[in-house]
């Protein structure tokens, strides 16, 4: 616990000091006796200040809600002995504001004042504003001593970690992988084994499994049939969010839209058990080995909330892509293709044998509007690079779809569902 001078201790001992200097001076008592009821209050507020045993602790608190969710924290405050006026920091992280508290009363977006007699449990409705990593704590709590002379603070270690998660984003049509790997899930195998999607009827050969028999046709040409099926798999889904924006220049918003589809795409892939693998593009390229299940998901989660705009060297994204995108994974760019280091990557991919889509989040929108004719004709020749840039990628086979402001992410899916149905890709 430290105490501190408040603003009253404080104008008390200067008027104080200039009172008893001017009676000095003056050779009057006036002054002085002017004074001396205010020094008489400063020593008896610093005569009878003590400091109490206070104990707040986080009793229930989320370690991660969806964006604008109300979710409740529970804390519970002790003291020693009763106090009217206790003020309780919370130490929210920006983004996290106190709704609603049941027993206090809000002071700020992170700051409550409560009255304790020994025990109070504290219910509050805390609300995420926007996505990312964010805390609670650690908390502070301050009161001021008696005649108000002295500010007693304290800081308790405590820190609730909470991930807040984009908003859901209606996605319905995802890409199917081309290629599936070994392990089960909802997609079908272009090869032939055990599963529940019926292929065809052949004649039994030796070795086959009994099981498969089908014994209605069997029986009515006399000779043994079998059932021939499709096994089951999943495949593996690799996204790669490029946040390669300079801060301060109003193009932000693209990272904001391009983690928000991307947190869809992964909630979606994976309710339908597909092996999911993430590379995020910004200051500090970072990638995650497709994997599966409830803990890898939330690894992904936490990494895609962490990303913020910045540039990266060409070699360290493609080392992180290349170790993350092997055949027979299905890799989805999102990207404002500001840089072509990434288009070249692609086009290796391809090249490769990989299947590669591209989502192009669409900067053109965000641009502010040129304001010369030099600056005017820069923005056309941009504009014809771009296109260029376009035309080469469709060219190697890479579904590539703009998805621009006010369009839903089902739009921008729909088109790249729609090209890779009626154009036949490059081996």
């Amino acid at each position: 616990m430290s105490r501190h001078a408040t603003s009253r201790l404080r104008s008390y001992a200067v008027s104080g000091v200039v009172g008893l200097a001017a009676a000095m001076a003056l050779g009057q008592p006036e002054p002085a006796l002017f004074v001396v009821p205010l020094l008489v209050l400063a020593v008896a507020g610093l005569a009878s200040a003590r400091t109490l045993n206070v104990e707040v602790e986080v009793l229930e608190a989320p370690t991660s809600l969806v964006e604008g969710q109300e979710r409740h924290v529970i804390l519970r405050v002790r003291v020693d002995e009763p106090i009217e006026n206790l003020y309780l920091d919370l130490g929210l992280a920006d983004g996290l504001v106190v709704e609603a508290v049941e027993g206090a009363t809000i002071v700020d977006r992170s700051r409550l004042l409560v009255a304790v007699r020994d025990e109070l449990t504290l219910d509050l409705t805390v609300v995420a504003e926007g996505w990312g990593r964010r805390s609670l704590g650690p908390i502070s709590i301050y009161y001021d001593s008696a005649f108000g002379m002295l500010e007693m603070r304290q800081k308790f270690s405590q820190t609730v970690r909470i991930v807040s998660v984009p908003a859901d984003a209606i996605v319905s049509e995802l890409l199917i992988p081309r290629e599936t790997n070994l392990h089960a899930g909802d997609l079908v195998s272009r090869s032939r084994g055990i599963g529940s999607e019926f292929s065809e009827m052949r004649p039994y050969h030796l070795g086959d499994d009994p099981r498969s028999l089908n014994w209605r046709v069997s029986s009515r040409t006399g000779s043994w049939w079998v059932n021939d099926r499709y096994p089951e798999r999943n495949g593996d889904v690799v996204l790669v969010v490029d946040a390669q924006v300079q801060p301060d220049t109003g193009l932000e918003v693209l990272v904001d839209r391009s983690v928000r589809l991307a947190g869809a795409l992964l909630r979606e892939y994976g309710r339908k058990r597909y092996r999911l693998g993430l590379v995020t593009v910004d200051g500090m390229t970072r990638f995650i080995q497709p994997g599966s299940g409830e803990q890898h998901r939330r690894r992904i989660i936490e990494q895609l909330l962490g990303v913020q705009g910045g540039d990266s060297t060409p070699i360290a994204i493609e080392r992180a892509v290349l170790r993350v995108a092997v055949r027979p994974a299905l890799v989805i760019m999102l990207t404002p293709m500001l840089d072509d280091s990434l288009a070249g990557l692609a086009h290796s991919l391809r090249v490769s044998g990989i299947d590669v889509a591209m989502i192009e989040v669409d900067p053109g929108e965000f641009l502010p509007e040129p304001t010369n004719e030099p600056r005017e004709i820069g923005r056309r020749v941009w504009k014809m690079e771009r296109d260029r840039l376009r035309d080469l990628l469709v060219a190697d086979g890479i579904a590539l779809a703009p998805w621009r402001r006010g369009d839903p992410p089902d739009v921008v899916l729909s088109q790249l569902a729609s090209w890779r149905s009626s154009w036949r890709l490059p081996v």
